[in-house]
């Protein structure tokens, strides 16, 4: 049995208008981000390790995800790989990429559903050039198969 995280500590200050001071909070804030997931342990299934990479790259510090990369892996990056992420959450790389796969055949077998029983979305999904008009969704006849 897993344990929730245990209580964290937030200090609330007003933010910086200096860029200087900005850029540090920015590193300091990323690095107590990587630090919490490195310190706790997650169910893989309430996780999606591709919006959580996805997160990660746009919004933590190039600087630190460089300085992550130099002790984790050989080669130094300024974006965190699935191999990185898998490192900094005690998963391996097989486990989130098997996980990822789950998530996109859940929601390719909910897309399917859908479409097979409504024509709008099976055209939307699979013709490129389909653009819907509002009497099509309120039309039954074309909106059921």
């Amino acid at each position: 049995m897993k344990l929730p995280p245990s209580p964290q500590e937030l200090h609330v200050y007003t933010f910086p208008s200096d860029a200087n001071l900005q850029q540090q909070l920015k590193r300091y804030a990323s690095f107590e981000f990587l630090s919490f997931l490195q310190a706790n342990t997650f169910d893989i299934h309430n996780l999606n390790p591709q919006h959580l990479q996805q997160a990660i790259n746009r919004y933590i510090s190039t600087e630190v995800l460089l300085d992550f990369n130099r002790l984790h892996s050989f080669k130094a990056h300024k974006t965190l790989s699935l191999e990185g992420l898998g490192k900094l959450l005690n998963f391996s790389h097989t486990q989130l990429h098997n996980r990822n796969r789950k998530i996109h055949a859940r929601r390719q077998h909910l897309l399917d559903e859908v479409s097979k029983q409504s024509k709008v979305v099976d055209h939307y999904l699979n013709q490129n050039d389909f653009s819907p008009n509002p009497t099509d969704f309120w039309n039954c006849s074309y909106a059921r198969k």
